[in-house]
């Protein structure tokens, strides 16, 4: 079987490009209908439209849609997605794109647009990361194997959960698989060229979502195979976009935050924090987060996590000690990460690896039906992703039911909903303009 040129096998790429279509489809039509199943009972739902249609779960919702909507300027009444930009542009732009389009027809709002905007953004993020998760996994196992872990990242819950979700949560587990298969590319064929352009791509992925961890471990693994110029080199063109960024937000005269440097309880905030409790409670700290993390990858993985344990001995074996090395090194960064950023129990944070969670178990998965024929494998392996997607969705539901009409409606201050009103929320960060020496006192204030 010649995994380099899959078209010329059973399961060829028209099929899997096709297959991968289906799921975001199916994955996009439950998730705009969640309301159905009672997904967050404890939280109150954006129940706009009325009729259970893509409501938002998710309280940060509004934020983020007013964020896209009126990039850039509502940074000026709320900069907390300053820091992580690109996907407010990118649906702002598509959101204007649907505005122009439709005006021969009808009058769209800014808000309605920018909502499709952010949905259409996030079909094509779901399905190029399927395509190029994919093609990466085609280097180390067959296409069915290689199929099957890409339509466990599709139809996992928390892929349904946020593929109608406005906000950028889902590039947790999304950017990886990107940064994976460029950097995968550039060490096939490497040139200083494409480590410059493989670097920005990178730093403008960090401006979608701050999850360093992967970054980290390309930059340790780097050094462990002293690759110190290429490193230095990526970490100068790395810093570009951010500098861009950086220098348009202080051109706007829009005061930049970061909460990862200046929120206290936070990133830097939180490692300070627990190193002035002393070594025995610091220790007793990152013992306690080693366990959550633990525990959030059981969570969030588990079968496919559990027969990778099951085969890792074999697998090593099969890939080489390289590869294992990264895949620690990516594991702890991601720990460091958890550690830093929650202090309980949180499995989105757990995200970053799941490219090699997805894709070694799902060989191991896909071993232990290898020996059966091609067409059997195909129907074994979609009835796997059918108990997945059925499995994903009872982990979503909650009993006992509550119809969608009687579940807790968050209602939004009037001004969220007014297309030249957005809404100022400076007091949700009352020292954060203290520290920066910064004043407002052109803002108005927060009317509910």
């Amino acid at each position: 079987m010649d995994l380099q040129n899959p078209s010329d096998n059973f399961f060829g790429l028209r099929k899997a490009y096709f297959g991968f279509l289906i799921l975001v489809v199916v994955v996009l039509a439950v998730s705009m209908n969640i309301a159905w199943i009672n997904p967050r009972p404890e939280y109150e739902v954006v129940k706009n439209p009325k009729i259970p249609l893509g409501w938002q779960y998710d309280l940060d919702s509004g934020m983020n849609l007013l964020t896209a909507t009126y990039f850039p300027e509502y940074f000026v009444y709320n900069a907390q997605r300053i820091s992580r930009p690109f996907s407010y542009m990118m649906a702002h732009l598509l959101g204007a794109s649907i505005q122009l389009a439709a005006k021969p027809f009808a009058v769209v709002s800014p808000l309605v647009a920018t909502a499709a905007g952010f949905i259409a953004l996030k079909i094509f993020v779901y399905l190029s990361a399927a395509i190029l998760f994919y093609h990466l996994l085609l280097f180390y196992m067959p296409p069915l194997a290689a199929f099957l872990a890409a339509g466990f990242l599709l139809t996992q819950h928390y892929s349904i959960t946020y593929i109608t979700t406005f906000g950028e949560t889902d590039a947790q587990w999304m950017n990886p698989i990107f940064i994976g298969f460029l950097f995968h590319h550039l060490c096939r064929n490497y040139s200083h060229g494409k480590n410059i352009i493989f670097s920005m791509v990178l730093g403008v992925l960090m401006l979608t979502k701050q999850n360093y961890a992967m970054y980290i471990a390309i930059v340790f693994w780097s050094l462990w195979q002293k690759r110190y110029k290429e490193c230095a080199l990526s970490l100068a063109a790395y810093c570009v976009p951010y500098l861009l960024w950086r220098g348009y937000v202080a051109q706007q005269g829009i005061l930049y935050f970061n909460p990862q440097i200046t929120m206290e309880h936070y990133g830097m905030g939180y490692f300070k924090e627990v190193l002035a409790t002393g070594p025995f409670s610091a220790a007793q700290i990152v013992l306690v987060s080693f366990k959550d993390f633990l525990t959030s990858c059981l969570h969030l993985y588990n079968i496919p996590l559990i027969l990778l344990l099951i085969s890792f001995n074999k697998f090593r074996a099969r890939f080489g000690n390289k590869l294992f090395v990264f895949f620690g090194l990516f594991v702890f960064s991601t720990w460091i990460q958890f550690f830093a950023t929650r202090k309980v129990l949180n499995t989105v944070m757990v995200g970053d690896f799941s490219l090699f969670i997805w894709g070694l178990g799902a060989l191991a998965i896909y071993e232990l039906f290898s020996n059966y024929e091609p067409k059997k494998q195909s129907r074994i392996a979609y009835s796997i992703l059918f108990v997945w997607f059925t499995f994903s969705l009872l982990s979503l539901a909650n009993f006992p039911w509550i119809a969608p009409k009687d579940q807790k409606e968050h209602v939004m201050p009037k001004s969220y909903l007014a297309p030249d009103a957005p809404v100022p929320t400076y007091q949700w960060f009352p020292d954060r303009f203290e520290q920066a020496g910064a004043t407002n006192p052109t803002a108005p204030q927060v009317k509910e």
